[in-house]
């Protein structure tokens, strides 16, 4: 979920600041995406703990595994694997505002 959210507040904020605030503030495209990325990663500490607490009412069983079970080459493994995939596909997911966002048309900033 994490991805997901991420993506799409650094996405909407970076686009909404160099099309409303770009000419204005004389902020390049990749400066506007700077600070969308850093709206995004102030809001993704913000929504983390929610993000959390919905994703456990999910309702997914505890594997109930011991201390040494998790501390194992596999489990480590398969946790890493799982956070790697997990974490692309919502990034994958979280770009869905680039289908909606309109084209804008290339303004000279300078």
């Amino acid at each position: 979920c994490f991805g997901f959210v991420d993506n799409f507040i650094m996405l909407t904020a970076g686009d909404f600041i160099d099309v409303q605030l770009g000419g204005r503030f004389h902020l390049s495209t990749l400066a506007a995406a700077g600070f969308g990325n850093l709206f995004s990663d102030v809001a993704g500490i913000g929504l983390g703990g929610i993000i959390e607490e919905m994703s456990t009412k999910l309702g997914l069983p505890d594997p109930r595994m011991t201390y040494t079970q998790l501390q194992s080459a596999k489990s480590r493994a398969v946790r890493h694997a799982a956070t790697v995939i997990g974490i692309a596909l919502g990034c994958l997911a979280g770009m869905v505002p680039l289908w909606f966002l309109p084209e804008h048309e290339k303004e000279n900033k300078t």
